[in-house]
């Protein structure tokens, strides 16, 4: 992506910056805190204010490309409305490849872990914060089958079922 937008003009650290993120983790929930997504979303506030003022004052157009898009749209989000209006620095946000309303391949991801080795990766995204905010939404996706067993077929409605049926504990499922 930094390739194409260096051909039509972009040129990194002047007017095209990266603000990279661990993709295991996501923001807490409103009231609770989640110190990686405090940490990357003070650092991506400041980014911000030094792309606009480095062009000038200029808003800044955030581009995000998977899982990044939902840090960028809970970063604005969550970010202070007298920060937003005194910088008005955040134009658009161009989300590439986020699956906003989820993926069926989280659920995926889930039940096949349910059966990797422990210690593998596979059995690691069970702990990952991203795999469960990018749980299909009943609201996007309603009551589809998207997992479709000998036994039962689970909707977006069905989730907390699913996670059950995955291994997952009650108290886990609960959170």
């Amino acid at each position: 992506m930094a390739e194409a937008l260096g051909r039509i003009g972009y040129k990194e650290g002047e007017n095209l910056f990266g603000a990279p993120y661990d993709s295991r983790y996501v923001a807490a929930p409103p009231g609770m805190s989640a110190m990686a997504f405090a940490a990357f979303t003070a650092d991506l506030r400041r980014l911000v204010e030094h792309a606009s003022w480095k062009n000038g004052g200029k808003p800044v157009i955030l581009v995000t490309h998977s899982k990044g898009g939902l840090m960028a749209a809970e970063f604005l989000t969550r970010s202070a409305t007298p920060w937003r209006r005194r910088f008005v620095v955040v134009k658009h946000l161009v989300m590439v490849s986020t699956g906003a309303g989820g993926i069926v391949v989280a659920m995926q991801s889930l039940a096949a872990s349910a059966y990797a080795p422990p210690g593998s990766l596979a059995r690691a995204e069970r702990s990952y914060g991203t795999v469960f905010a990018a749980l299909p939404s009943p609201n996007v996706f309603g009551g589809a089958p998207l997992v479709v067993t000998r036994r039962r077929n689970y909707s977006a409605h069905d989730i907390p079922e699913f996670l059950a049926a995955v291994g997952f504990s009650g108290e886990e499922v609960a959170l």
